[in-house]
């Protein structure tokens, strides 16, 4: 269930900050766009390697 639960949570976090996009200041200039791109690639691979440790947690423990 913690698995599901990371996995949801790593989603949902890059879609809100996804929704920064919607600011006239982060959309018209591109340094902005890009950190924010950066910013949720970070966010993907963060919670993919938290959830990949979880998986190799519960493999050892079984």
């Amino acid at each position: 269930m913690k698995i599901i639960a990371a996995i949801l949570i790593t989603f949902l976090l890059a879609l809100a900050t996804s929704y920064l996009y919607e600011f006239n200041f982060i959309s018209k200039n591109p340094i902005r766009y890009i950190l924010v791109l950066a910013l949720i690639i970070i966010e993907l691979v963060t919670g993919f390697f938290y959830i990949k440790s979880e998986v190799k947690n519960n493999k050892k423990i079984e």
